[in-house]
């Protein structure tokens, strides 16, 4: 492995970073940094691939990203359906967005996460990144000057120039370095969930007509489409009383043609989702460590757009890293750059998706917020995209 060396106070290899979390987030900032020539090790506690409650979606940043890291066809691969349009049903009305292509990508996808996850950590493998799984992160390590220096676990110790927390909302890397929260909004919407075979599906789906509810439905992988209802986080306790009729009630109100095409189709597993969580961001870096994906940023999954940010993020991050650890950029400096530049893109998508989510419309005025949203969504796939051309020119 390329710049391994060993660490005077610790029997095993020093890295140039250890990645905390192995999913999108994770696995992708390992993958980018290997490739670059760093010495990465990427721990996860699950061993993966492995799912887990998500929204699933690739919005066009995300696959232009992916294409250029040479993983959109693997991705594809895992069987999960192409989608070329997204439709959206405002009452009576429907409203097609066909997508226009950007950077060569003329199709999403909506992956499960056993696929996707496992897809990138199998790349960052490739890349030269240490991978080890079933690891319980417990603490970072710090050396005399207070700066994180490696992690420990409930098995070893390792050595680090940096720390990567990508360990989810609840980042134990987070806590253990005290990152600032700020802008937080409390919980607002819960998701409820699951997967159906032979849907009649419409590509993606988004339906608006009442409000308190919202539903919709998309093909993923094995030939399933996961359809799912959003509903204030107030209405979570009536429907844990009885989940299955409780969604099957609000998905007849919120989108009753979908809601008829899936009467005739067979679920598959159980009823997942999540009951709600807080939206903020936090201050991503300090000396030492960095956070990225869910772990430095958090809004409602009501947007779909988590992973899209998780996937933006390790770019952005990874790049900041390289500048330090090989060019010799001033710490501070690049990894506040990254910071400003995370919030930049983040923000119209973010102030979006909390008038979503905390119900701040009805399907007469819905359009436009769902517009603000569009059009954040839109200018962060034109930066990714001249961030590829400007690449792909050097």
């Amino acid at each position: 492995m390329p710049g391994v060396s060993r660490h005077p106070e610790f029997d095993v290899p020093a890295f140039d970073a250890v990645v905390v979390g192995a999913r999108c987030a994770g696995a992708t900032t390992a993958m980018l940094l290997a490739r670059a020539g760093h010495s990465v090790l990427l721990v996860d506690r699950v061993h993966m691939p492995s799912d887990t409650v998500s929204t699933h979606g690739l919005w066009q940043a995300a696959c232009v990203q992916l294409r250029r890291f040479g993983v959109l066809d693997a991705v594809a691969a895992t069987g999960a359906a192409p989608v070329d349009s997204t439709l959206l049903r405002i009452g009576d009305d429907e409203i097609e967005l066909p997508l226009r292509p950007v950077a060569g990508v003329d199709r999403l996808y909506h992956p499960r996460r056993h696929a996707l996850d496992g897809v990138l950590v199998d790349a960052a493998r490739a890349a030269g990144a240490e991978v080890r799984t079933g690891v319980r992160v417990t603490d970072v390590v710090r050396d005399a000057t207070g700066r994180v220096a490696g992690i420990e676990t409930d098995a070893f110790r390792v050595p680090a120039r940096f720390v990567v927390g990508a360990d989810g909302a609840g980042s134990r890397i987070a806590a253990r370095v005290a990152a600032a929260a700020y802008d937080e909004r409390p919980a607002a919407a819960a998701c409820t969930y699951a997967y159906f075979e032979d849907v009649e599906h419409r590509g993606t789906e988004f339906h608006f007509a009442t409000r308190g509810l919202q539903a919709g439905a998309f093909p993923t992988n094995d030939g399933q489409a996961c359809a799912f209802v959003n509903m204030p986080v107030t209405e979570v306790p009536a429907l844990r009383a009885d989940v299955e009729a409780g969604w099957w009630d609000r998905m007849r109100v919120a989108a009753p043609d979908l809601a008829g095409r899936l009467a005739g189709a067979r679920r598959v597993g159980r009823f997942t989702g999540s009951p709600g969580h807080v939206s903020r961001f936090r201050v991503p870096y300090g000396p030492g460590w960095a956070l990225v994906g869910d772990a430095g940023y958090l809004k409602d999954p009501f947007s779909g757009h988590g992973i899209t940010d998780a996937l933006r993020d390790a770019e952005l991050l990874a790049d900041a890293l390289h500048e330090v650890l090989a060019q010799g950029r001033d710490e501070q400096a690049a990894l506040g750059a990254y910071h400003a530049l995370r919030d930049e893109l983040s923000r119209p998508v973010y102030e979006a998706t909390w008038k979503l989510a905390s119900w701040q419309w009805s399907p007469g005025d819905v359009m436009s917020v769902l517009g603000d949203l569009i059009a954040g969504i839109a200018r962060e796939t034109a930066y990714l995209a001249d961030r590829a051309e400007r690449r792909a020119a050097a």
